[in-house]
């Protein structure tokens, strides 16, 4: 039965490191820090967080605490997209619709 536990928390350590690096930089973001959330979400969007990536790609956009980069935004937006984060998927419509960082075939503007 230990060698159970053990096991599952071996398995759950990570999704509580992943969620960490989400929640502190989702609150820096929320408080206006955008220097620390860029810190705290890197690693959770590396890890394929949909969540970090589409608030990665929301500072990108507004150049909050990066400089403004629309391209950079089209493309977080579009990993988050694919891993069927739904608000990115709008996000990147959005940029679509505005024509910011993307083409009009859909290739990425740079």
């Amino acid at each position: 039965m230990k060698n159970v536990l053990a096991a599952i928390m071996l398995l759950v350590a990570p999704l509580d490191a992943a969620f960490a690096d989400y929640n502190a930089g989702e609150a820096a973001f929320h408080s206006g820090n955008f220097a620390r959330a860029l810190v705290e979400l890197e690693p959770a969007a590396e890890r394929g967080d949909g969540r970090a990536l589409n608030a990665l790609a929301l500072l990108y956009q507004h150049g909050w605490g990066v400089a403004r980069d629309y391209a950079r935004a089209a493309d977080l937006y579009r990993q988050a997209a694919e891993l069927d984060y739904v608000r990115a998927q709008h996000n990147l419509a959005l940029l679509y619709q505005a024509g910011l960082g993307v083409g009009r075939d859909g290739v990425d503007v740079r």
